[in-house]
């Protein structure tokens, strides 16, 4: 029995991937893009490196907007519960996760149960925090 249900699911995963339904006016776009339709296969990108990757413990206790790492600080777009306080879910005063440096211009931060975030580095100054 486990071997119809791990092709069924192989099955579901491959319609997925492939796409069902729809149309586009453009070539290789939506439905049967990358088929032989007649259409230009649409070419994908390679995953992307990882240049450093390491355990970070994210200060949260202000809200999520700011991060100092890999010698630089960093900046997300802005998070909180509306009081200065992390959104719902996440640790306080600090998150534990992973962050990976994936170019000089772009990092990320995940953590177990909770969305990406994506940093960039900045010449801002994260503000002092009680």
């Amino acid at each position: 029995m486990s071997k119809v249900l791990a092709m069924a699911a192989a099955v579901v995963a491959a319609q997925v991937l492939v796409g069902c339904g729809g149309s586009s006016a453009e070539p290789g776009v939506g439905a049967g893009a990358g088929t032989s339709r007649g259409t230009t296969p649409v070419e994908t990108s390679p995953e992307p490196k990882v240049l450093r990757s390491f355990d970070y413990t994210l200060y949260t206790h202000c809200g999520i907007r700011f991060a100092q790492f890999d010698g630089r600080v960093w900046a997300t777009i802005p998070l909180s519960d509306g009081s200065g306080n992390p959104p719902e879910g996440w640790g306080n005063p600090g998150q534990p996760g992973t962050v990976d440096v994936m170019s000089e211009r772009r990092a990320l931060f995940t953590a177990p149960g909770l969305p990406p975030l994506v940093f960039h580095p900045t010449d801002a100054q994260p503000p002092m925090c009680d």
